[in-house]
């Protein structure tokens, strides 16, 4: 972990605060420390589709703290860090694999990608060990956990696909 000279603005994506775990949560109670300590200065909140946890739960969360939380499209990450206005990227995992990969909502692995493309520091933050609502260990890496999709044909006969989840290399 880097030293910080001045509060940051911190991005994070789905839901991993007391709504979706226990206590504070993962992700959020990482932010919420920070918070306190003085090393978060905001919280971009991803709308993370197609559920919008984001949106209707973290916004909530951080919102009901006094955190300031600015809800952005999950497309705009990209630009903002672009823009250099992200200083770090903090989400949670629903599942952690016998390798260390992490299995969370879809769009999790994009924003590593674009993290590391960005050299803005990347973290998942999870229990450890992973709890009973996260057994993994059998799982080889993330991508084998990737189990939800949903296939669907719409009124009007447009087949869609919709990934709910994604895996994160540890390397990443």
């Amino acid at each position: 972990m880097r030293e910080l000279d001045a509060p940051i603005a911190v991005l994070t994506h789905c839901n991993a605060g007391a709504l979706a775990t226990a206590g504070d949560g993962t992700a959020l109670a990482v932010l919420r420390r920070g918070w306190e300590a003085g090393l978060v200065a905001e919280v971009f909140a991803g709308e993370t589709r197609p559920l919008l946890q984001g949106a209707r739960l973290t916004a909530y969360e951080l919102m009901a703290d006094r955190i300031p939380v600015t809800l952005i499209t999950d497309n705009m990450a990209a630009w903002l860090m672009g823009q250099g206005q992200i200083g770090a990227v903090i989400t949670g995992a629903d599942r952690i694999a016998a390798n260390g990969d992490a299995a969370n909502k879809i769009g999790t692995y994009g924003l590593a990608v674009l993290a590391r493309h960005h050299k803005i520091p990347f973290y998942i933050a999870a229990p450890f060990p992973p709890s009973i609502s996260t057994p993994a260990a059998a799982i080889p890496c993330a991508s084998k956990s990737v189990t939800a999709m949903r296939c669907a044909k719409s009124a009007a006969s447009i087949s869609r696909r919709g990934m709910f989840r994604c895996g994160t290399p540890l390397s990443m």
